[in-house]
């Protein structure tokens, strides 16, 4: 299996939380749904670079 990267974004952050949650279901991407957060994970390669290209000015990465 490839490395894969942590994120999570928030749930009072209702625009982008639309936007992760339709990209977690265009790539069927492993997740966790929290009250206050949507935690996933990203493959690294393609998917990972169109994450980080789609989301940058928002992403919390929980990966150190």
């Amino acid at each position: 299996m490839s490395d894969v990267k942590h994120f999570a974004v928030f749930t009072s952050d209702r625009t982008n939380l639309a936007r992760a949650i339709d990209f977690i279901r265009t790539h069927d991407l492993k997740h966790e749904f929290h009250i206050n957060r949507v935690r996933f994970w990203v493959p690294e390669g393609p998917v990972l670079t169109e994450f980080y290209l789609r989301f940058e000015t928002f992403q919390v990465v929980l990966d150190h």
